[in-house]
């Protein structure tokens, strides 16, 4: 059975296609033809009409090519198809055929390997309408086109990668995951090594590659979705380690530690390299509290001898043999800690536009604008290091 095929593009010169819909029409010959004329459709984009299409999959394919297609089949419960329609997978495409439009993303849910589709209210795909949900009606089929597993990406700390620091997970992206077992010099001074997997077992496996060594898992979510639904990026992130990254101009690198009462991970994001010089501080509870679309998840009781001492506050004052003036300025600034905590706390709040970078290099900078956290944070500063003597 041929079919109709409706391509939907994201501009007026029909250059870059977003989905295709087909039709199947009730005939078994005809003649290929195509619509070259560029127009306006119920969706709101520019499209193109084809007929007589035999293959979905190369036809589909000559669209999105090197990308990860979905596929979906509707027929009528007795076998004969009816409709279907396909997308590549983390792009933002038009959804409903008629005004107020809306507009959608697939993903791929890492927990069980489903479809998952989210629907926003603007092209971009930045304000969230619904709570993601798995496709999935009776008499339609869905499958993934050129899939070959989702995108693993393990760092490391030396050229040899024999010290992992952190691992990614990310189900969005478009393209075709390509493996790369090889040790290859990242961003800064880390390295990192690339495979494809279908797992859905990702705390297994982060938990045998950090084994002992103290890490978090590090889940961002699809902005106003208030941590709802299958995470967009899921990260496995070794504690107390420094990160060179520059998401923003100010920020060299990061680095992460546990809070003095064992309750929040801290990020924190740093002008000088090497983790040094200025810096902002942002804390996540560890039970996984929601915080700008991103949470944490740290498990207390497998690590709690290994992590003691990771905060250099608890640090500073710990040195045996210290002189009295030493001692005298732990005391004033234990005092200043105590007065922090007792009154409320002040959110120093970091004004900056999110901004486009490789998400799957550097840990996520999240951005307190306007964003009233009281409820999870005991202190939120910036500091300024001392000059040195």
């Amino acid at each position: 059975m041929f079919a109709t095929a409706h391509i939907h593009f994201a501009d007026s010169q029909c250059a870059t296609p977003l989905r295709i819909d087909y039709a199947f029409p009730n005939s078994t010959t005809c003649t290929p033809t195509q619509e070259a004329m560029c127009s306006t459709d119920d969706f709101g984009t520019s499209s193109q009409h084809w007929s007589c299409v035999a293959d979905l999959r190369n036809f589909g394919t000559s669209y999105f090519p090197n990308k990860v297609i979905h596929e979906s089949i509707d027929d009528d419960c007795k076998g004969a198809s009816v409709s279907a329609f396909q997308a590549p997978m983390g792009t933002c495409i038009p959804s409903t055929p008629a005004p107020p439009y809306t507009f959608a993303k697939l993903f791929i849910d890492p927990t069980n390997g489903a479809t998952i589709i989210t629907t926003y209210s603007d092209a971009l795909c930045t304000s969230r309408v619904n709570v993601s949900s798995p496709i999935s009606k009776e008499c339609t089929k869905t499958q993934l086109l050129n899939y070959n597993g989702s995108l693993a990406l393990t760092t490391y700390t030396t050229s040899d990668c024999t010290t992992p620091i952190k691992l990614v997970h990310d189900t969005s992206i478009p393209q075709l995951c390509t493996s790369n077992p090889t040790c290859t010099k990242g961003t800064g001074q880390e390295y990192t090594t690339t495979s494809c997997t279908n797992s859905t077992t990702l705390d297994e496996t982060a938990l045998k590659l950090f084994s002992t060594t103290p890490y978090f898992k590090f889940q961002t979510f699809p902005t106003t979705s208030g941590c709802t639904g299958p995470a967009e990026s899921t990260q496995y992130v070794r504690l107390g380690t420094c990160f060179e990254s520059s998401p923003m101009d100010w920020v060299h690198a990061i680095n992460t530690s546990l809070s003095i009462d064992g309750r929040y991970i801290v990020f924190r994001y740093y002008a000088g390299f090497k983790c040094t010089g200025w810096y902002e501080q942002t804390l996540f509870p560890n039970e996984g509290g929601c915080v700008t679309n991103a949470r944490v998840f740290y498990n207390t009781t497998l690590f709690e001898s290994d992590a003691k001492g990771l905060d250099m506050r608890v640090v500073s004052c710990a040195v045996v043999g210290v002189s009295v003036a030493s001692l005298i300025s732990c005391g004033i600034y234990w005092w200043c800690c105590r007065k922090t905590r007792q009154g409320k706390t002040r959110i120093s709040r970091m004004r900056w536009n999110r901004v486009k970078y490789d998400s799957l290099l550097p840990l996520q900078m999240i951005p307190l604008e306007s964003i009233d956290i009281t409820d999870y944070v005991q202190s939120s500063v910036s500091v300024a290091p001392a000059a040195e003597t």
